[in-house]
């Protein structure tokens, strides 16, 4: 079946990645949740707020918090009222998390280096190019 249409082509590249990137991690680490603990381990230098990620990652408060109840229960991260802005969350990475995220690290840049490994890094310059295309189409009026 040939599909012409670049939003389900999209849509089915990324379900590809979400599937394969961690597949081989024990836990119930989801690829975003990685990212999110991704963030907050390499922005230590700040206070990772939950208005930070959900403008980061482009997902609404309602995905935000439903994913941050599932990161609590697992125990990967607690969320905290900012003591600079107590309209704020903070989240803050757990000892549990940081295992977890170490564990998941290297089997994703296992599974970036298998992704990267037939493109010159001018074609991963092209792409990334295009990709911003499309986003920036998806975002105007």
């Amino acid at each position: 079946m040939k599909i012409d249409c670049l939003t389900l082509e999209i849509r089915i590249l990324a379900n590809c990645l979400y599937q394969k990137a961690l597949s081989d991690v024990d836990d119930n680490l989801t690829i975003h949740q990685y990212w999110i603990l991704e963030h907050i381990i390499v922005h230590n230098d700040h206070q990772v707020t939950q208005k930070e990620i959900e403008e980061l990652f482009s997902i609404k408060r309602s995905t935000a918090n439903h994913m941050f109840r599932l990161m609590e229960k697992n125990g990967y991260i607690i969320r905290e009222v900012s003591r600079e802005d107590a309209r704020m969350k903070v989240i803050l990475i757990t000892e549990s998390g940081t295992r977890v995220h170490d564990r998941a690290f290297a089997q994703f840049q296992k599974f970036e280096l298998q992704l990267r490994k037939d493109f010159s890094e001018e074609e991963l310059k092209t792409f990334r190019s295009m990709m911003l295309r499309i986003w920036n189409n998806a975002n105007s009026e």
